[in-house]
């Protein structure tokens, strides 16, 4: 059987989006922007999931119900009758050698509460997510987190995400796709620096 109608099978009767995850998208320090960011959020590779499941945050699981998705995609229709979203990002990234000796950082704006995990590891925290305890995320005077990140290396990144619609709270999914693009970013050790600049005189 010819290798596409196969192919084609595949997805009408398994109902399963195909999608590349073998090779990591690569990150080189060209990408960095005038604000001394990359914003991860737009680029594809990302992969969504729909609700929690704490084994999610694992390197190797079983994505069959995975969609290619990524986070500027998100919007206020995902929401439940409480006004919630919740939802799994995972991306599969690589730095390349120009990172070598470079201290890297994640930064977050936005309000959503956010974990982030790399290789199964959490590495930070947005605010809660936690169903008991969920607090939002205040990003105004907070520093970018530093992570220990080595070029060459496959790294898997999940993001697990909780937002509340209220009408009483910010409505941040209502927001257009490009604002949504800062919800994960990678910075250098520049942008720290102004960053804690700001926040000092800002006392």
């Amino acid at each position: 059987m010819n290798k596409i109608y196969f192919i084609l099978l595949l997805i009408l009767f398994t109902g399963h989006p195909i999608f590349a995850q073998d090779n990591p998208v690569l990150i080189e320090k060209s990408m960095f922007n005038k604000q001394n960011e990359i914003k991860l959020a737009d680029m594809d590779g990302w992969i969504f999931h729909k609700g929690n499941d704490p084994s999610w945050s694992a390197s190797n699981i079983d994505l069959n119900d995975w969609k290619e998705f990524k986070p500027t995609q998100l919007s206020s229709e995902m929401e439940d009758n409480k006004g919630k979203v919740e939802c799994w990002f995972r991306l599969k990234f690589e730095l390349d050698d120009s990172f070598k000796d470079e201290q890297i950082y994640l930064a977050r704006q936005l309000w959503a509460a956010t974990d982030i995990f790399i290789d199964g590891k959490l590495v930070a925290s947005f605010g809660n997510t936690s169903e008991d305890g969920f607090k939002e995320y205040n990003p105004r005077n907070n520093l970018p987190q530093p992570l220990q990140l080595e070029p060459g290396h496959e790294y898997v990144l999940a993001m697990h995400i909780v937002n509340f619609e209220h009408p009483l709270m910010l409505r941040e999914l209502r927001l257009k796709p490009k604002n949504l693009q800062s919800i994960l970013n990678l910075s250098d050790s520049d942008l720290f620096k102004t960053r804690s600049e700001n926040i000092k005189w800002s006392y």
